[in-house]
């Protein structure tokens, strides 16, 4: 699937261009990764670090794109920043693009959505086979904070002002 930047498009799969990636990494310290990969792998990065955005935050505003053919869940109406100014509904935020940027190079790294070896079992405290008992840990909390976050803690603070994480506490900020 060929990268298509198009702002509101019906078949846009991307909120940057490899070139403006390549701009914000160089600019970046320790993502030689990044500068490495080849332009189809990068593609692929942009393509997948987009979908995850649009999948895991609910943005403000409201898609902007008419009888909902736009693609992707920016650009966007009556979307504001950190600050409360109002983002023009014809583009893409700087802090979108920054974030799809950063989360790509993460995953180019390693698949940040794959369930981590052990993940199913380190809950278990115990395991019995004869009249089979299972015992699972009493601090599954624990056991959850362990887990990475498909959508990190960098991306997300790039975000701020911008939306929801689903399933998350706001990232929006009100300025006293």
């Amino acid at each position: 699937m060929p990268l298509d930047t198009t702002v509101g498009g019906p078949r846009s799969n991307s909120y940057l261009t490899v070139e403006e990636a390549d701009e914000y990494h160089a600019t970046r310290l320790h993502n030689s990764g990044w500068a490495s990969a080849d332009a189809a792998d990068k593609e692929k990065a942009l393509i997948w670090a987009t979908r995850m955005l649009d999948n895991g935050v609910r943005f403000v505003g409201r898609r902007y794109g008419l009888y909902q053919e736009q693609a992707l869940q920016w650009p966007r109406n009556s979307a504001t920043d950190r600050e409360g100014f109002y983002i023009e509904y014809n583009v893409i935020p700087r802090q979108v693009k920054e974030a799809t940027a950063e989360l790509a190079w993460l995953l180019l790294a390693r698949d940040r959505t794959a369930a981590e070896s052990g993940d199913s079992t380190q809950a278990i405290r115990s395991v019995a086979v004869g009249p089979i008992r299972l015992g699972f840990s009493e601090d599954r909390e624990k056991v959850r904070e362990t887990r990475e976050e498909p959508i990190p803690a960098t991306v997300v603070d790039l975000l701020q002002g911008l939306g929801t994480l689903v399933g998350k506490t706001p990232l929006r900020v009100v300025r006293t």
